[in-house]
Order: structure tokens, then sequence, then C-alpha cells
């Protein structure tokens, strides 16, 4: 039985037409950044010069490229190495936690909270201290474009093409039937009915299909384009690297020490995971109304109040429902570029996205249970 759901699945003309369109657009994005956006030949000049000089940033590093033949990329790359500076000696995090609660007017249990989460944060700067991970080379002062490219853009589109698509299966699968007029015949028993639980195991079978086959495409012509064959063992907290919000320039605080290799396998573990949970929902609604058109338009009406939400609580000064509302699947999408770092003002707990991804996990296998042995129990119309 799961063999005829995958080949409905596989078969579907729209699946292949979106992918096709989702691998070319980020292979010209991943070009477009290459020949447009980034300097890459002061980029590709770091990576060389990680092979002679290693990559921590420190006196016998400048030693070794002052060794090295002159070139405006090893001009700039020195002074970089000579502004180096302890970023996380003595760095303090309360107050980013002041910064975000005056900024937003959060009050209550809430600014309690948000200075919680920035004190457990200040153990993770001191391991991050300790570690060394400031003096880090990664990509010098070309780091922060660097790494938004690698997980800001194009992680970022490789997991929205994915859980679009997974949804988008799930619904198509859940509609089969009644597209194709077998509806009746098919469902008139509850064996008949049984049906979904293999569509529902194909559904999920071909998401992560779909994953792994935009992630692989993308990531090997990006990798062909940006060499990180010196870098992958980077920290990507390096005192290089910063993001910038209402509160200010920051380092890029990551709960855990993370190597650029390490960073983007968990970045990819979660993202796999949210696009199960996007499927969860195409499941959801497609058992519940069986339409392809009209599960899609609720799916995308869904995605929208989602976003809508939190900013109509933070307009509100609801706290409570603006943090929950960022544990919703489209605000964990929408937050990924800063997954598995203290995310400013979206959240109050430490690694939102891991708690976000698990609770809606839970939540949307119930609401599937729920949904299938309702579905079971439904008439044919």
């Amino acid at each position: 039985m799961i063999k005829n759901e995958l080949k409905k699945s596989i078969a579907m003309p729209m699946l292949w037409g979106f992918l096709a369109v989702c691998l070319l657009f980020n292979i010209c994005l991943a070009a477009g950044y290459r020949y447009k956006i980034v300097d890459y030949p002061f980029f590709s000049y770091v990576r060389d010069a990680a092979s002679e000089a290693g990559i921590i940033v420190n006196k016998e590093f400048s030693q070794k490229l002052t060794a090295m033949p002159d070139s405006p990329q090893k001009k700039r790359l020195a002074s970089d190495a000579a502004a180096a500076q302890p970023v996380f000696a003595g760095y303090d995090t309360s107050y980013l936690a002041e910064a975000y609660i005056n900024l937003y007017d959060i009050s209550g249990k809430w600014a309690h909270l948000m200075k919680a989460k920035y004190e457990n944060l200040q153990h993770a700067v001191q391991r991050l201290d300790a570690a060394g991970a400031e003096f880090s080379l990664y990509a010098a002062s070309e780091t922060p474009r660097m790494h938004n490219l690698l997980f800001g853009v194009m992680l970022r589109a490789i997991i929205t093409e994915t859980c679009i698509l997974a949804a988008l299966i799930m619904l198509h699968l859940c509609a089969y039937e009644r597209q194709n007029k077998t509806e009746r015949m098919i469902y008139s028993s509850k064996t008949g009915r049984s049906v979904f639980h293999y569509k529902l195991r194909a559904g999920f079978l071909t998401s992560i299909f779909c994953f792994a086959l935009i992630a692989a495409v993308s990531l090997i012509v990006y990798f062909a384009l940006f060499d990180y064959s010196q870098l992958w063992s980077c920290n990507v907290s390096s005192g290089f690297n910063y993001v910038s919000d209402r509160a200010g320039l920051k380092p890029v605080l990551t709960w855990v020490s993370f190597t650029v290799a390490g960073y983007l396998f968990a970045m990819l573990g979660l993202g796999l995971l949210l696009s199960l949970v996007f499927a969860m929902m195409g499941a959801v609604i497609g058992l519940l109304l069986r339409s392809s058109y009209t599960g899609m338009l609720l799916f995308f009406l869904a995605c929208l109040a989602m976003l809508a939400i939190p900013y109509m609580f933070s307009e509100a000064g609801i706290w409570g429902g603006y943090f929950l509302a960022q544990l919703s699947p489209v605000t964990l999408w929408f937050s990924s570029p800063y997954w598995l770092t203290d995310m400013g003002s979206l959240s109050i707990i430490p690694l939102h996205e891991t708690a976000g991804i698990a609770a809606n996990i839970v939540l949307w296998g119930l609401l599937l249970f729920v949904s299938y042995r309702y579905m079971k129990r439904k008439d044919v119309l």
C-alpha cells in the first residue's frame, strides 16, 4: 500500500516542477552573492591564509601572515588580525536583557524571564571565552556577510522551500481520491480508510527525500562556489562575527560552542524537523478538508495569521501572547537565521527553536492523531 502512495506523491507533476524552480533559484542565489555581494577574493585569500597560518588569530598567526607575499587582501587581513580583541572576556549579557526590556517596554514576570534567559546565557559566554572562540578566524572582517549568506540566506531558502513543499505533498495525498472521484469506493469502509495511515507515511518519506535533495544540491553548488575547506573548524561565535538589531551590534552568542560544520549540521537537522511539522500541518488540514485547493488556501491563510499575531500582541503589550506566538511553526521559520543563539527580543527561554520545534511535533502530532481518528469515523459525503 505504501508503494502506491509513494508513487502518487512522486508522480505529482507539481512536485518536480517545484523542485526544479527551487534548485534553480538557490543556484542563482549563490551565484549572485558570489559575483556581486560578498568580497570573494578576500574570502578566498582568508581560506588560503588559514592553510598556512592557522585558524586562531594570535601572535603566531600574525608572524606567519607577515611572511606571505604582499597583496591588498593581505593588508586587510593583517589589519583584521591586529584589531582582534578578547570580545568575551568580561562580557556582561545583562545589558542585553535591560536593552530589550527598555526598548519594548516589557514588564512584570516577562521582564524577569528575559533577565533569567540572559543570566543563563552568561554561562554560555564564559564557555565561549574559555574555548577562545573570539580569536577564531572564520572569514575575518568578511565573516558577518559570509555567515549571513550561508545561514541567513541559503539555509533559510532551503527551509522555506521544503516546509512549503512538505505541506503541499500532504494536501495532495489527502485529496487524491476526491480529485480522481474514487473517494466513495475507497472510503466506504473503515478498512479502506486505513489507507490514510499509508498516505501519512508516504508523505513524510517524500518530504524527507525532498529536503535531502534540495539541501544536498543547493549546498553542493554553494560550496563549489565558496570553498570552506580550511574553515570548517572555525567557531561561528568568532569575534569577527556579529549581528545587528535594535539593541545595536552584538556578537553571535550561541548556547553551545559550534564550529561552522557543527552549526551547519545542527541547522539542517532543525530545518528537517520543522519541515516535518509543516507536513503534519498539511496532513491535518488535508484530512479534515480533503480538497487540495481549499486546503492550500487555508494553509497559506493560517501561515499569514501566525506571522501577524505576534506583532498584534506586541503592539497591544500582551507579552505572554507575544512570546507564546513566537513558538508557532511559521514564526520559528521566520527566526531561522538566529536559531541556537540568544534570539534577542524574540524569546524568553534558552534554545527557543529547539523547544518550539519539539512542542510543535507533540502538538501537531496530537492534532494529526485526532484528525485521523475523526476521518476513520466520518461519513463520506
